[in-house]
């Protein structure tokens, strides 16, 4: 993300140039925006890097869904651009936007993390609640079982509270529980498990409510997730469930 978030070229597209931490690069496909540039027509042959002005300050995180970008300003600000056809950028309605802007329904809290889904986000706010919103067609949003299926576009936020982290994986969530110090961290899951990607013990169908336990007896420190993978760094190893067919 780069003009539209106050920042200034500093390289040519196609140079080659070191990226100080201050520094946002973004390259790849572009057709709805999701680079941060208005040209739609830049393509991954395509590499710029952009210093940010002072009014934005460092960039602390970056996320990725399939069309989509979420990335946190040292302010605790969150700052979308991308696809929006389900709200996944969620601000409140399903247009894309070309150009980066802020979650303005998430003013005035100080957003710690960001984990995006292919077509939903989930954003991790101090003191350790949740805040989702885009798809939820299989509940990934961790909504609850009364909550609609379907596009939420405005952010919307989870009853739990007391969480350490969030992570995203195509049409499933995960949640860390906890301080890992404190003593055995628990981690649960929401969405779809068509292969057995929460965790749970069992494939097929999905989970909307409170989350199901994934069941591992030692500390989860932290967790990745691809479409239909999850992965748990626990005390001892990496423990992994879903798809496995590659």
């Amino acid at each position: 993300l780069v003009a539209a978030l106050g920042m200034a070229p500093r390289s040519r597209p196609g140079s080659h140039g070191k990226a100080s931490s201050e520094e946002l690069l973004a390259f790849g496909a572009n057709g709805d925006g999701q680079c941060g540039f208005a040209d739609r027509a830049i393509t991954s042959s395509v590499a710029r890097s952009a210093a940010l002005l002072p009014r934005v300050r460092e960039v602390r995180q970056a996320a990725c869904g399939a069309s989509h970008v979420c990335v946190l300003t040292a302010s605790g600000d969150a700052v979308v651009a991308g696809a929006n056809d389900y709200g996944q950028l969620g601000t409140g309605d399903l247009v894309a936007r070309q150009a980066p802007l802020h979650v303005r329904a998430l003013s005035g809290l100080v957003v710690t993390q960001v984990s995006c889904g292919d077509q939903h986000t989930l954003l991790l706010a101090a003191p350790g609640h949740v805040w989702a919103f885009g798809s939820n067609y299989a509940g990934q949003l961790g909504l609850g079982i009364e909550a609609a299926r379907g596009k939420h576009a405005t952010p919307k936020a989870l009853t739990r509270g007391n969480v350490r982290g969030v992570v995203c994986g195509g049409n499933h969530s995960i949640l860390l529980l906890g301080d890992p110090s404190d003593g055995p961290a628990c981690a649960v899951a929401f969405g779809s498990n068509a292969f057995g990607q929460l965790g749970s013990g069992r494939d097929g169908g999905h989970d909307e409510g409170a989350g199901v336990p994934i069941k591992v007896s030692a500390k989860v420190e932290s967790a990745a997730a691809g479409r239909y993978h999850t992965l748990l760094i626990i005390e001892g190893g990496v423990w992994g469930c879903g798809r496995n067919v590659s």
